[in-house]
This record gives C-alpha cells, sequence and structure tokens, in this order.
C-alpha cells in the first residue's frame, strides 16, 4: 500500500480503527505536508527517500534481511513507522511484518519470537513479559489456527485477553437476504 501515491487509502476503514485520534488526524496531516514536498521537491531528503522506495522494497530489504538471517542478527518486528511512502507495513498491522519475515526466509516460529520474546529481551524486560510464565505479565490473542503453520494465520483472531479479561472475541456476521 503507498499512501504517498494513493492518499485515500489513509481513509480506509481499517486505518482509522487502527490509529486513534489524535494520531489519525496528526498522520494525515503529516502524510500531506509529505506528499506535497515530494510532489513539489521542496524536500529533497523525502523526495529521495520516494524515489528509492520501490529498490528498496524489491531489492535492498530482500538482500539484507536474509542477510541479516544468515549472520545471526537479532530482529524485532515494531510496525510503528511504517505508514509513509515505504508502502510496505501500515502502522498497527504487525501480522503483515512477520508475513514479510516468512516470505523474505524467516521461519514462522523465529517471526513470532520477533514480536514476542525477541521485543521483551530489546526492551530489559523479559523476565516480566515476552513469554508466557507463571509469575509475567499476558495479553493474549487467541488465534483459530496455529501461525507456526502458517503465519497468515495471525489474521484469524478468535480472542484478545487483556488485563485477564476478554476484549475482543470474534462474532460471525450473517446477513439477511
Amino acid at each position: 500500500m503507498d499512501l504517498i501515491d494513493n492518499p485515500e487509502l489513509f481513509e480506509r476503514e481499517e486505518i482509522m480503527d487502527a490509529i486513534p485520534e489524535p494520531y489519525y488526524t496528526i498522520g494525515k496531516k503529516s502524510l500531506e505536508k509529505m506528499r506535497e514536498a515530494i510532489k513539489s521537491k521542496a524536500d529533497p531528503v523525502w523526495t529521495r527517500f520516494y524515489e528509492e522506495m520501490p529498490n528498496y522494497q524489491q531489492e535492498y530489504f530482500p538482500i539484507n534481511f536474509k542477510n541479516a538471517i544468515k549472520w545471526g542478527v537479532k530482529i524485532v518486528a515494531g510496525v510503528d513507522a511504517g505508514m509513509g511512502g515505504a508502502g510496505y507495513v501500515p502502522h498497527g498491522f504487525l501480522y503483515k511484518e512477520l508475513e514479510l519475515f516468512v516470505k523474505y526466509g524467516m521461519d514462522e516460529y523465529d517471526a513470532l519470537r520477533t514480536a514476542t520474546i525477541n521485543a521483551a529481551e530489546l526492551l530489559g524486560a523479559s523476565d516480566e513479559i515476552g513469554s508466557i510464565n507463571q509469575g509475567k505479565y499476558a495479553d493474549l490473542v487467541i488465534l483459530k489456527s496455529n501461525p507456526v503453520k502458517n503465519i497468515s494465520n495471525l489474521r484469524n483472531i478468535e480472542f484478545v485477553i487483556k488485563d485477564g479479561q476478554i476484549v475482543y472475541k470474534y462474532q460471525e456476521c450473517h446477513v439477511a437476504n
């Protein structure tokens, strides 16, 4: 998804739902400014960044990611800055980032670790979070299918448990004819 070339994509319901206010409005204004700076070539940094994006997506990222895996670099998932022109992973859509990790050579188990224990270790909080153990804090996402078998199973959420309470439960919608 390229929000620079297709500003209407930022207005999709899934984006609006994923980004709470005031961050959605701030993000929209930032994208408009970035888009104008690129279009007018007023900002050489963003203009060059935008021009390099196709190479980054198609060449640099896949090669560098595969090399990072090969050399044992510990990778942490994080989609907090993915909106812009990168066109890779929208903010808040972690499952898409993990799908890319698998696409470019990481196995499903290790991809899941990038969002759990690897992240906790990076934060220096692995004694408190990052895995399911007695005495640790844990918000849980219960899936309908095993993501270790297919990382795209992350898209099929059954329940979300936060602070010991179910805060989301999948409900199938039936539309009457």
